[in-house]
């Protein structure tokens, strides 16, 4: 996995991991002439680690009182919305060009920018998450 993606916290690290490989392969079925059920597949794996890692991310911030968890916890809520989106598609006749860009941005937007600021929250406040 990219470094970019690891924010200290371990738990939390192993699941962006499991998450960046389902991500990996459904780029490659993106970028294949794969029938559209595979996609599908990949998609739902996908919506559900993400629902599971947000759950817990959420979690770990109510635990250490983090400030923002209402704007991260919306950015969750938004992620998994055009996720459901991105499924549905996935079974129509729904254009899926550009879907790699789309998701690709989603998360860059959840991992690098909303963890980053929360692992250093926990850096500061709560070193004994940290691995």
């Amino acid at each position: 996995m990219d470094e970019k993606y690891c924010i200290g916290i371990q738990e939390l690290d192993t699941q962006h991991e499991e998450i960046d490989q389902v991500i990996t392969t459904l780029f490659d079925a993106l970028g294949g002439e794969e029938s559209r059920e595979p996609v599908h597949s990949i998609l739902v794996r996908l919506y559900e680690l993400l629902r599971f890692h947000f759950s817990v991310e959420e979690s770990v911030m109510e635990i250490v009182s983090y400030p923002f968890v209402l704007e991260h916890r919306s950015a969750h809520r938004t992620i998994l919305q055009r996720l459901d989106e991105l499924k549905d598609a996935s079974l129509k006749n729904g254009d899926l060009d550009g879907m790699d860009k789309s998701v690709r941005k989603m998360l860059a937007l959840d991992i690098v920018k909303h963890d980053r600021v929360f692992a250093e929250f926990v850096r500061t406040h709560c070193e004994s998450l940290m691995h």
